[in-house]
């Protein structure tokens, strides 16, 4: 309701607070993350291309940690950079969701497991193809205007410092997809598709997205 004020000013109570609150945010605000980035990924296309290749990229950055051994176990395993990665972050997103980041630490673990499937040259042409892929074909070619947030991911890791957490969860986002498809999460699902909802009308209302040229 609005009411006139002297002169015929008109005054408008408060607008009503968000639907979405700061806590409904999750650790490291990672619903909220969550919600924006799949407002990149809403083609089918596209996201199956990003629900195959992750895994993809996901091994070629553990095989070339794993080239770096720092000591060898008591039972003979190999302990290098990649174990200490998958260790280290493990903690990243089981605070995000104990269920999801479970399933995802187990999915480095295999992944780790079977790093001597290809030699070391050969991974990081895997990510290159896969990352090409997926901004050149998912993003370019099935996404409305070619919308792709590779770019602004990368621009938020300089502007927070260097912060990793950003970057870190954004292949974490696609396996809390996959939960949510088979039904897991639905209340989560709620503030996920709020923050995506908002994000996109932005989108929609501003300029149009740029198209991502061929990088790396």
């Amino acid at each position: 309701m609005t009411r006139a004020g002297r002169g015929g000013a008109v005054f408008r109570p408060p607008a009503a607070a968000s639907s979405v609150s700061v806590i409904d945010a999750g650790a490291f605000e990672w619903r909220r993350r969550m919600g924006v980035h799949m407002a990149y990924h809403t083609s089918q296309v596209n996201e199956a291309l990003h629900k195959l290749l992750i895994p993809v990229q996901v091994f070629a950055i553990l095989r070339v940690l794993s080239a770096v051994v720092l000591f060898e176990a008591r039972a003979g395993l190999p302990v290098d950079l990649a174990v200490v990665f998958i260790v280290a972050t493990a903690p990243l997103y089981l605070c995000a969701d104990v269920a999801a980041g479970a399933l995802y630490v187990v999915m480095q673990v295999l992944l780790w497991m079977d790093r001597g499937a290809v030699p070391l040259y050969a991974a990081p042409l895997l990510f290159v193809g896969a990352l090409l892929v997926q901004t050149q074909i998912g993003h370019r070619f099935f996404e409305p205007q070619g919308r792709d947030d590779t770019r602004d991911n990368l621009a938020e890791f300089g502007k927070r410092g260097y912060n990793p957490v950003p970057l870190l969860l954004v292949y974490f986002y696609h396996t809390v997809d996959l939960l949510f498809i088979s039904g897991y999460g639905a209340e989560q699902l709620k503030v996920v598709e709020s923050y995506k909802r908002k994000h996109l009308s932005t989108l929609e209302k501003g300029a149009q997205p740029r198209k991502v040229p061929a990088r790396m």
